[in-house]
């Protein structure tokens, strides 16, 4: 593993080399390091200094700091959906999370209900903060008949859903809804404080489905339509 220089050692060795009465050769030879090192620290200080183009020394510690921060992100990344079985009873949220290496499932509570827990998007805040929605079917429902059709559901037992991972465990978030049938399909979020959702909501006719845009609104403690 190479040595840790000194502070101020490659400062030294290219004021030096900056005094122009000795070739980069010789300076590393009285420096005792190699040639190819002294020749990037020189055109680093043609480049800090506006003489050569290239990327700063401060650009490029932005560059770590972004490379860092992205593979930190990378590293920790959730999937949503749902699991099946035999019967519409027995579907599950689903939650699996990549550690960097390999794929597991996360714990992700359920709603009461007879059916259909579903999450369809999931995002990440910050570190310890990750929100993910969906929907789920809170009853059977009713039955509606009409002279010009047949519906088998009135649409009021399709909730929104909203759970919240601490970086430890998940939980639902109580989310509200408008009447009629409402479900939540992408999420955003601009920081853990400030996240939107949306979705539809409206109710199922004989004659189709009358459909509104829903959009619900994180503040940090409650969700709420917007």
């Amino acid at each position: 593993m190479p040595k840790k220089l000194p502070v101020g050692f490659k400062r030294d060795v290219v004021a030096v080399a900056g005094r122009g009465d000795l070739t980069i050769a010789e300076v590393a030879a009285d420096f005792d390091v190699p040639v190819g090192p002294v020749r990037r620290w020189v055109r680093q200080v043609d480049v800090d200094d506006g003489v050569r183009d290239g990327l700063t020394s401060a650009e490029q510690s932005e560059v770590v700091q972004l490379r860092r921060v992205k593979r930190r992100r990378e590293g920790s990344v959730f999937a949503v959906g749902s699991s099946s079985g035999k019967t519409a009873a027995d579907v599950k949220t689903l939650v699996e999370r990549w550690n960097g290496a390999r794929w597991s499932v996360i714990s992700s509570p359920n709603p009461p209900g007879p059916s259909g827990p579903y999450l369809s998007d999931v995002t990440c805040p910050s570190a310890k903060r990750c929100f993910a929605v969906g929907s789920y079917r809170s009853s059977v429902g009713t039955t509606t008949t009409s002279s010009t059709g047949f519906t088998p559901d009135d649409g009021t037992s399709n909730r929104t859903l909203i759970e919240r991972w601490d970086g430890t465990r998940s939980s639902i978030v109580t989310s509200p809804n408008l009447p009629g049938f409402s479900g939540l399909v992408d999420l955003a979020c601009a920081s853990p404080t400030s996240c939107f959702a949306v979705g539809t909501s409206g109710f199922h006719t004989s004659s189709g489905d009358q459909r509104t845009p829903l959009v619900e609104h994180w503040d940090g403690t409650i969700w709420t339509i917007t």
